[in-house]
């Protein structure tokens, strides 16, 4: 694999690689004093993406209409075309093919290769050309997100919502993923589940409210979409007076992924979107067994 090159070089590579090589089959006899059949390029193979290309080609056959054969190989990856040609000897215009990887095949690998153009007139003659091409990465496909996380003032433990939309190329995304993710004050991003659209589009999920923070949907991205967030959406929890709490189901129905003092640290489940508060932390350090600073820590 080669490193890809800026383009005037690889236009400069591609001048200088042309190399034709006779195949072994014999060009059949033309008419008279006529040279015998040939192809020539026009310009260097085109590669539009992974799976498309194209040739521009000059050439000279005799005899009765026919067609010309391509076949272009990258990296083990062949991509063939044809085109029907007049053979009258020498041609007056170039003849454009279009070549297509073939449906259930892997597509050109993005780089810099050496290639194999192989061009045919059947019963004629058959030549090759041996040069670099450029295979560019594919345009990604835009993904667009919002999000609303409502209400925005809200008592601790209240069950707060969270919806948004997804889009795709400007249209909606009916059952397409996208991530939530939240992040405490002064705190960072995390991601807190999968939610799936409706057949809409539009992404909806619920869940208790435990400190005041920023909402955002996301999207990963894939070989064909790009990635995408949406704006934060901030919500202001209103703390409840700390409180001792029975068990850790009784303390996470208010604070479902645990509570804890300042500068705790979860030990075991990785958990970090736990509640920092110290004061109930300390009400309930009973039902902190393992002692790392989080009671009823919970994914």
């Amino acid at each position: 694999m080669f490193k890809r090159p800026a383009l005037s070089a690889v236009l400069a590579a591609a001048a200088l690689a042309l190399v034709m090589v006779p195949s072994t089959a014999t060009a059949a006899p033309s008419p008279g004093p006529h040279e015998p059949a040939f192809i020539a390029t026009e310009e260097a193979p085109y590669i539009q993406d992974t799976r498309v290309a194209g040739v521009s080609l000059r050439y000279t056959c005799y005899g009765p209409g026919t067609v010309i054969n391509v076949s272009l190989t990258v990296e083990g990856v062949e991509a063939k075309g044809s085109a029907p040609v007049v053979c009258h000897g020498d041609t007056d215009a170039p003849v454009g093919v279009r070549l297509d990887v073939p449906k259930g095949s892997s597509g050109f690998p993005v780089g810099t290769w050496n290639a194999v153009l192989v061009t045919t007139i059947p019963d004629q003659v058959t030549q090759a050309l041996f040069q670099q091409v450029t295979v560019p990465a594919p345009l990604l496909k835009t993904v667009k997100l919002t999000i609303n996380a409502s209400p925005e003032k809200v008592a601790q433990g209240k069950r707060i919502t969270v919806k948004g939309t997804i889009e795709r190329d400007g249209k909606r995304w009916p059952q397409a993923q996208a991530d939530l993710r939240f992040k405490v004050d002064g705190g960072n991003y995390l991601y807190v589940r999968t939610v799936t659209a409706d057949d809409k589009g539009v992404l909806k999920t619920t869940l208790p409210s435990t400190t005041s923070g920023s909402f955002r949907y996301a999207f990963t991205g894939s070989p064909t979409l790009a990635e995408a967030t949406s704006h934060g959406d901030h919500i202001v929890v209103k703390k409840l007076k700390p409180k001792s709490y029975a068990s850790c189901s009784a303390l996470n129905e208010i604070y479902a992924y645990g509570v804890g003092r300042a500068g705790g640290r979860e030990k075991g489940l990785g958990v970090n979107n736990w509640t920092r508060d110290t004061n109930t932390y300390k009400k309930n350090k009973k039902l902190d067994p393992d002692e790392d600073g989080v009671a009823c820590e919970k994914r």
